[in-house]
């Protein structure tokens, strides 16, 4: 992830625990109905799952190993990623060709 990102707290990402649509807002997973509260505005995660990101230069990397290995592969479950804050983010859009956010891949050791 490229950003700027000037707070004091760190970021940190967390694993979604809550199946959303793309209509989500902050107090509705599913908006439609109004049955799809979230039990936490903004959204439901695992908090044992978050990671702190570390600093260099302008973006910030994650590793995002134990997520992939307990959710995306174990459980077979992908609902993404939060990004956790407690003070604002700028994040450039994918237009942007220097600080647009980006995944990079590094080889995966099984533990």
């Amino acid at each position: 992830l490229v950003g700027q990102h000037t707070g004091r707290s760190p970021l940190e990402v967390c694993p979604v625990t809550r199946n959303w649509t793309m209509h989500a807002t902050w107090q509705l997973a599913h908006p439609f109905g109004g049955k799809g509260i979230w039990n936490t505005p903004g959204g439901d995660f695992a908090r044992s799952g978050c990671v702190t990101g570390n600093q260099k230069g302008r973006g910030v990397t994650f590793d995002v190993t134990r997520w992939y290995i307990d959710y995306a592969r174990a459980r077979r479950e992908n609902l993404g990623l939060l990004l956790k804050s407690d003070s604002p983010v700028r994040i450039a859009g994918e237009l942007d060709g220097e600080g647009a956010p980006r995944l990079f891949f590094e080889k995966f050791v099984s533990p």
